[in-house]
């Protein structure tokens, strides 16, 4: 009854998070996202003097965008598949690079072609009301003079911070080249997934800390959790590392000298994240030695009670079984003081036994 107990709580625990994917796709099998109802275009041009920011109701409307004579950063939130493909054909983007993005179940990449690089990552955020990750794929293609980011959802957005500092004049965004801004959109990508480590970590506390006050089933379905997190983001983080080590090569000289100390700055935060995540994981694999070692613990406890109150029971047992025999002589038969005799060794055997398990600390 108690590993079915744990099984059902097990499961009731994941349902929170079964919709969610926690292996990677198979690469051929990979499945064209479904269009949403509407999407919401925002663009931003800029340099140094002025920021002109833009509403757009259609993509048709953001052609003229591929001409401009300042860096432009185009937005797009919530994804259709034919409004990516007049994007990538407006602004000579490669059909694989169309397809990466109007599908889903990629793993994190990066690929470099002549005039732009294109990198797909995604965003992790941590849902306040059923505690557990949520993440979203966004594709970043930067250009010579443009970024363009598509993200699946509106509202979900990790570019608030960067839009305000676009705000300002002298913020380094405005100051700097385009591939700067392509470094703040990474930026604040992983500085997120540290907001996210943050609150996970508080939620492995609380796990670690009921199983030493309050050990329960549901206890065990939590680890099982908590795990399944870390293996989100650990199959995000990762493949991050390798995609920010690839830039940092510069092979074509598409980031300036600049930009590529603070690509180095995003590095050692994805190298800290990384190590972050073990430690975690680590954490995890022994709050559930500690959930076993609980159980085995109580096991233990109760079979030693069970041990005790069975030997104290012995000899009750082998003295009625002895005067209980049906045979026609026995000792003390016609004795009045034989029933309490009896009882007597009854109970000080026992206290006696209890005098003894004590004396030798088995208990």
């Amino acid at each position: 009854m108690g590993i079915t107990d744990t099984i059902s709580n097990t499961l009731s625990f994941l349902k929170l998070g079964e919709s969610r994917k926690i292996f990677y796709n198979n690469p051929i099998n990979n499945q064209l996202r479904q269009d949403v109802e509407h999407t919401y275009i925002k663009a931003y041009e800029y340099n140094e003097q002025e920021l002109i920011e833009h509403e757009f109701a259609s993509v048709q409307e953001c052609a003229r965008l591929k001409d401009s004579r300042y860096n432009v950063w185009l937005n797009i939130e919530g994804l259709k598949r034919d409004e990516i493909k007049f994007i990538a054909q407006t602004f000579g983007i490669n059909d694989l690079v169309e397809e990466d993005i109007s599908s889903i179940g990629h793993n994190a990449k990066m690929d470099t072609f002549e005039n732009y690089i294109y990198c797909l990552v995604y965003m992790l955020s941590y849902n306040n009301n059923r505690f557990f990750i949520e993440q979203e794929q966004i594709s970043i293609i930067c250009g010579r003079k443009f970024v363009i980011t598509f993200q699946e959802e509106h509202g979900k957005d990790a570019f608030g911070k960067l839009r305000l500092r676009l705000q300002n004049k002298d913020s380094k965004v405005r100051l700097n080249s385009i591939d700067f801004l392509f470094y703040e959109l990474l930026d604040a990508i992983v500085d997120d997934y540290f907001y996210l480590m943050d609150k996970l970590s508080m939620r492995i506390e609380t796990v670690e800390d009921e199983i030493l006050n309050n050990l329960n089933k549901r206890s065990f379905a939590k680890i099982i959790f908590y795990r399944r997190e870390m293996m989100i983001l650990r199959r995000n983080i990762y493949p991050f590392r390798d995609i920010i080590t690839v830039l940092m090569r510069n092979e074509d000289s598409f980031f300036n000298k600049r930009t590529l100390r603070y690509l180095k700055d995003v590095s050692d935060h994805i190298n800290q994240a990384r190590e972050m995540v073990e430690n975690y994981r680590e954490s995890i694999s022994n709050i559930q030695d500690l959930y076993l070692n609980q159980e085995n613990n109580k096991l233990s406890r109760s079979m030693k009670v069970t041990a005790i109150v069975t030997c104290l029971l012995a000899p009750a047992t082998v003295i009625g079984g002895i005067f209980g025999m049906n045979f026609k002589y026995i000792p003390f038969l016609n004795n009045p003081y034989a029933f309490y005799i009896a009882i007597a060794f009854m109970l000080l055997i026992p206290v006696y036994m209890i005098y003894v398990f004590k004396k030798n600390g088995w208990f």
